[in-house]
């Protein structure tokens, strides 16, 4: 019987049938896995939506009807509130004008280029600047990095771009002890030389 009238019929009226409450016989309906049909949710929909439009009748602006504090300032100033309120066009103290440059917590010289009003989005590291000024747009997924690891020292000479993943790797290995750190690094110039030497001599061969 449930399976025969609950797609089209409101839980509330089932549940009343039964003699149950709608938890139990919505959970019902879970285990048989049976759905409302469409047409029984587009009806549910419009008669929800003519119900929100009669309700909200009350409490909207009618035609040619004027709002009670049209025409009036807003909040009066309280107290010493006139004091110590923004006047139109100042600033915070913090604000710094464009061309201000500051370090980072992570150690990257920035310069403000912006005025959104967003601090973080307002001032751009100097060595992404420069990179861009000599090699163009930075990659998706790269990163610029120092060669020397030196954050202070920006040159271009000194830029390269490193894959996210590189980057993650040199990270990693940093944070190892500088014996162990010392021999990761030199196994890598092993496996790089003797790469080299196979694609040298596989070239040679053929």
């Amino acid at each position: 019987m449930l399976a025969a009238i609950f797609p089209h019929v409101a839980k509330a009226k089932i549940a009343t049938a039964f003699g149950m409450t709608e938890c139990q016989i919505n959970n019902q309906a879970n285990l048989l896995k049976l759905k409302k049909t469409s047409a029984y949710m587009v009806k549910l929909a419009a008669e929800t939506n003519a119900k929100l439009t009669e309700s909200g009748k009350a409490h909207r602006f009618h035609k040619g009807q004027v709002p009670p504090n049209k025409g009036k300032k807003g909040m009066p100033s309280i107290g010493r509130m006139a004091e110590t309120q923004f006047r139109k066009g100042s600033k915070p103290q913090t604000w710094r004008p464009i061309g201000t440059e500051r370090y980072s917590k992570e150690g990257y010289l920035q310069v403000k280029i912006f005025e959104t009003g967003v601090t973080r989005r307002d001032y751009v590291p100097v060595h992404i600047l420069v990179w861009e000024l000599h090699r163009g747009a930075v990659p998706s997924k790269t990163h610029v990095s120092f060669k020397d690891g030196d954050r202070t020292h920006i040159e271009i000479d000194n830029l390269e771009l490193v894959s996210f993943a590189d980057m993650m790797r040199r990270n990693t290995v940093h944070r190892l002890p500088p014996e162990l750190k010392e021999l990761i690094m030199l196994r890598g110039c092993v496996r790089a030389t003797i790469t080299k030497r196979l694609k040298k001599e596989a070239s040679h061969g053929s």
